[in-house]
């Protein structure tokens, strides 16, 4: 095990082993912190943490997880994988070869992998999943094939039944994500020139967009009373100009709890509702001049406090030729 692993195995068990009985704090805390990419931070009640990190290979990610005890690989060897989501001690990842990518089942305590239901793989390309309950919610994209017309959908899948919803659908643009799924609510977002945040009520199969004023707002994450985490910045600025971190309701209140010094954004992130019931934040913080991102957490993002921070009122109606949107996640395509 070389230097950067063991760095690894220490910070993630340690992290790991105090989740469930942090104080409520309205500050952003370091998770893992190493050169490259630590990115796609997930896990659940269980005590499982589980990443994707290239620090074994720069460009090259595997999907790594925790219990507190030693760190280790879940996918096959000579595969490249990224993270998901976690239900219990169950996870749905995503692993690729060469030009496929499917979804699989891992039970973390016992390190047993498995297939999901008949129809959520296919000869597409599948990525960004997460699991509440009963449910999946992934992207899939025909850009592995040689077809001209490309297309990006956003599934959410009934893991009992095997059917399947589709939430949005586009073509080679706008860019899809999907966000998480979590009891009742399933969050994804759409970008070009600008980036909106959809939210989904699967009990009575309804999708709104969220308000958004500046025209920037982006990797979106819930909680399973359906309170949304998303990334906002003004439409027109570049990366690491004046981004926040956002909370907004089920009802509608909307919260600015954190502002990140300049040159810091925001990859992804994902909502973990802990043991003593608070809802913990971690995301991808990402620096956007060395490019690359570490992962941070805020405990207890339901409640903490508000942030000092000035907002632009009106969204323009364009992005500035040249100004930085939003990068393409690992895992979203071949080769990315």
């Amino acid at each position: 095990m070389n230097r950067r692993r063991r760095a690894l195995v220490f910070i993630l068990a340690t992290v790991a082993s105090l989740i469930a009985t942090q104080a409520l704090a309205a500050t952003e805390t370091p998770f893992i912190q190493l050169p490259g990419w630590q990115t796609q931070p997930t896990g659940g009640s269980s005590g499982y943490i589980v990443i994707a990190s290239d620090d074994q290979k720069p460009g090259h990610f595997d999907t790594l997880a925790t219990s507190g005890g030693p760190v280790f690989k879940v996918n096959k060897p000579k595969t490249e994988s990224f993270s998901g989501g976690v239900a219990g001690g169950n996870l749905l990842f995503q692993e690729t070869r060469g030009n496929s990518s499917d979804l699989f089942f891992y039970d973390l305590p016992t390190r047993n992998r498995s297939n999901p239901p008949a129809g959520m793989n296919t000869k597409f390309w599948e990525w960004g999943p997460t699991i509440s309950d009963n449910w999946a919610l992934f992207a899939r994209n025909n850009f592995n094939t040689s077809a001209k017309k490309k297309w990006q959908k956003i599934i959410l899948f009934d893991l009992g039944s095997g059917a399947s919803r589709l939430l949005a659908k586009t073509g080679r643009t706008p860019y899809l994500a999907a966000g998480q799924v979590n009891g009742n609510y399933a969050v994804w977002e759409r970008c070009t020139n600008t980036c909106d945040i959809f939210v989904h009520d699967i009990g009575v199969s309804m999708t709104s967009m969220v308000p958004n004023p500046t025209g920037l707002q982006y990797s979106p994450s819930l909680a399973p009373n359906g309170t949304i985490f998303f990334a906002r910045r003004n439409n027109g600025t570049n990366c690491g100009q004046g981004t926040t971190l956002v909370r907004r309701t089920s009802g509608g209140v909307e919260t600015v709890f954190h502002a990140f010094p300049n040159q810091r954004d925001v990859y992804d992130s994902f909502a973990v509702t802990s043991p003593l019931i608070q809802t913990d934040l971690f995301y991808s913080r990402y620096n956007c001049k060395k490019d690359n991102t570490d992962i941070y957490y805020i405990s207890g993002a339901e409640t903490a406090a508000p942030a000092a921070v000035a907002t632009r009122q009106g969204r323009p109606a364009e992005n500035p030729s040249g100004a930085w949107v939003r990068p393409i996640p690992p895992g979203s395509t071949p080769g990315a």
